[in-house]
């Protein structure tokens, strides 16, 4: 059998490796921005809010309907027995009067019933109610005006958690990067000491403990890879994802400074949990109002129009309105004291806008404090890790050479890898401190 030629088989090996599809293990590339957008658009809590808004609205419209009539059209079918169908028949010894009105009743519709048809419209508006309608409209606006600042709150809620998964996610992933450099660094750390155990430098001790510091960054490694998979499983989350999506994060853990001092009360005079208590308070005082109006009179008209007759289709016309005027004189007392509960709930309303208004006041002044501690901390930290990273070269150059001795040379070795985990571990708080302090004053990530 002739080989088969090369050229053709190397040309079908390289098409099938460009056509083939990409691998599924290819990671997602993904900025902050873009998660911002992905959980604006499916994140269910956020979209169960927006939900709750559309409600209120519908509510609010609906509320019209009280100032309008209400109209109904019918239309009826009655059959009435002239005669009983379970009575005997009548004796012809029946008297003369009885003879009368039994063949006057078979001459009017010739059988023992009648029929009578109806149809007609009817009409129903109230006049006055005792200005009860007239709150609940101001009181479902004043609730869309709530549902507005629950919405504002969702998002600010949902725009702390993207950041914190956001955050948190990066740091694993930065600090996977750290720990295999860190690995490595421990490696070379063992063959250095190996080399000097081997040549009858270094005692045995010293190398075992330069082995454990390379279990240890191996250990430490694979938790962060394990914690990646968490923080992933907990972006996707937020994202509106099912739990198991494979990408990677770029971004910085570099947080903005703060130049301005802030001004607590505006930014907690804005915020919307503050509006929204005001809101409530507002329909607190308005339900007073409505529990008031039980006392006041109603006025109600009505109109009728219907066309009666024994044929289909009626043809008799006839027409009639009522004017109905009611005030309650004593209904057992409910009344006053749902005047009196409501007044409570006033009352109550405005303490409660008292304590959000406080705490909030608090949180602002504390992770204002708290971003600018840890902000200022990273400058710390930097510089300290640029005098370690000094003094462990220099030390590396020092031990190399026989002039410093393995505990010395570790201490500092250990101290430099702490200082690079310290750091980045300074920058992840810094951020996430950030993100608590824009919260805390009303500024979302998510439009």
């Amino acid at each position: 059998m002739a080989p088969l030629p090369m050229k053709p088989l190397l040309l079908f090996f390289f098409t099938f490796i460009c056509l083939s599809p990409p691998s599924v293990n290819a990671f997602e590339t993904l900025k902050l921005e873009d998660c911002i957008r992905e959980a604006s658009l499916n994140n269910p809590d956020l979209l169960s809010a927006k939900l709750d808004y559309e409600k209120a609205i519908f509510e609010y419209k609906k509320s019209y309907s009280n100032f309008l009539p209400e109209i109904s059209l019918f239309t009826t079918y009655r059959r009435q027995f002239n005669q009983s169908p379970f009575s005997n028949t009548i004796s012809s010894t029946s008297s003369t009067s009885n003879s009368n009105n039994t063949s006057t009743t078979n001459s009017n519709s010739g059988s023992p019933y009648s029929n009578q048809y109806s149809i007609g419209v009817n009409a129903n508006q109230n006049l006055f109610a005792g200005l009860r309608d007239k709150n609940q409209l101001k009181s479902l606006d004043l609730n869309v005006k709530v549902s507005v600042q629950t919405l504002r709150d969702k998002k600010l809620q949902i725009s702390y958690e993207l950041a914190n998964a956001f955050i948190e996610t990066l740091y694993s992933q930065l600090l996977i990067n750290l720990l295999e450099e860190i690995q490595k660094r421990r490696l070379l750390n063992k063959k250095l000491v190996q080399l000097y155990y081997e040549g009858g430098k270094e005692h045995r001790g010293n190398y075992e403990l330069s082995e454990a510091g390379l279990k240890l960054a191996e250990y430490e490694l694979e938790l962060a890879k394990r914690n990646l998979i968490i923080n992933l499983a907990d972006l996707s989350r937020v994202l509106g994802k099912k739990p198991g999506g494979t990408f990677k994060l770029q971004g910085e853990l570099i947080p903005k400074s703060e130049l301005n001092i802030p001004d607590y009360e505006i930014l907690a005079s804005s915020h919307p949990i503050i509006l929204s208590e005001v809101y409530k308070m507002r329909m607190a005082r308005l339900a007073v109002d409505t529990a008031e109006s039980q006392f006041y009179p109603e006025l109600n008209l009505s109109l009728s129009a219907s066309q009666r007759d024994t044929d289909w289709f009626p043809k008799k016309k006839s027409m009639y309105y009522s004017l109905s005027f009611e005030y309650p004189l004593f209904r057992g007392g409910k009344d006053y004291y749902n005047v009196r509960i409501n007044q409570t709930l006033y009352r109550q309303s405005i303490q409660s806008y008292r304590s959000k208004k406080n705490q909030l006041l608090f949180d602002l002044e504390k992770s204002y404090q708290s971003f600018l501690v840890l902000s200022e901390k990273i400058k710390v930290l930097e510089k300290y890790l640029e005098a370690s990273s000094l003094r462990a070269k220099i030390a590396r150059v020092q031990y190399s050479n026989g002039l410093l001795r393995f505990e010395n040379w570790d201490i500092i070795e250990s101290d430099v890898i702490q200082r690079q985990k310290n750091l980045l571990t300074g920058q992840k708080e810094a951020s996430l401190a950030e993100y608590i302090w824009k919260k805390n004053k009303g500024e979302s990530l998510i439009p």
